[in-house]
């Protein structure tokens, strides 16, 4: 059996997901590790955002595992103050799982995907060949169980083919230094003007005000807020509904954009994805018409 470990926001549970699903249609058990979004031990700091568990609002094939499989050893993949001693029990078997830990979020190892025996994956999986050949299941599953209202004027701003979804996400990261320059927006609103003509821009950001001000209330800009509150899996489906992207260094973002399915999509992302000790750090792998600036 193959226990998976899903935590943090809903980006990075989808690609924690489709790694999951990769093995289970290689024809493994798999369950999904969920329990961290219940036993949350520690207070949040300012550089870290509360996250809710969202893939069961989408249609998703993989259960959740019995909390009697994993109570036994749980405490021993806890994020925060157990990180260190994570990676020194990474290969270490404990009661009935071989415990595997992911040291770098896009690494890729096939072997993964063909594990034999009792294992519990904990990582990123930041890296598509994980689950590309799985794209027609994923695009099929990946969808909400219940309908999203969406107002008229924004189903048919969604239906045009200049519509350009930009993400802009700050809060946690304007305390570590991840934030994006403006110049990479500027830089990507002057492509897609290239490309469009005349782009209309529907901004989704956790700092929208920010957003306002950086780039002014244009005739052609427009805000996701400005339509109605959406839930964040609300927001990404909506979100991946636009025919082109200007996407954040943010799984979110990066999911709505993957997840689009308009042939002749425009996606931009950054080339620098994250920083480490004040260096950036590119995205090693991403679907090869994307174009980074």
């Amino acid at each position: 059996m193959i226990i998976v470990k899903i935590y943090e926001g809903l980006g990075n549970q989808l690609f924690q997901y489709a790694f999951a699903r990769s093995i289970q249609v290689n024809g493994k058990k798999v369950f999904l590790d969920t329990s961290g979004y219940t036993d949350q031990l520690f207070p949040l700091c300012r550089t870290s955002t509360r996250r809710r568990y969202q893939l069961n609002c989408f249609n998703i094939r993989i259960k959740e595992v019995e909390k009697k499989n994993i109570e036994k050893y749980s405490f021993l993949i806890q994020e925060d103050m157990f990180g260190k001693l994570i990676s020194k029990l990474a290969k270490l078997h404990l009661w009935m799982y071989k415990v595997t830990i992911q040291q770098n979020a896009q690494e890729y190892k096939e072997s993964y995907l063909n594990t034999r025996g009792n294992v519990y994956y904990k990582g990123w999986f930041q890296n598509p060949k994980y689950f590309s050949s799985i794209r027609r299941l994923l695009l099929k599953e990946i969808t909400p169980k219940y309908k999203i209202r969406i107002p008229a004027e924004l189903r048919e701003l969604l239906q045009e083919d200049n519509i350009v979804a930009v993400h802009c996400r700050r809060g946690d990261y304007q305390y570590i230094r991840n934030c994006l320059p403006v110049n990479y927006y500027k830089k990507a609103m002057a492509y897609m003007e290239k490309k469009l003509g005349v782009p209309r821009y529907l901004f989704f950001s956790d700092d929208l005000s920010w957003v306002k001000r950086q780039f002014g209330n244009k005739d052609n800009n427009y805000y996701i807020e400005d339509y109605g509150k959406f839930e964040d899996y609300q927001e990404l489906m909506i979100m991946s509904r636009c025919r082109n992207f200007i996407i954040a260094n943010s799984t979110f973002s990066w999911w709505a954009a993957w997840l689009c399915s308009y042939e002749n999509k425009v996606v931009i992302m950054p080339r620098v994805w994250t920083y480490v000790g004040g260096q950036g750090v590119e995205m090693s792998d991403f679907p090869a018409d994307w174009i980074r600036i």
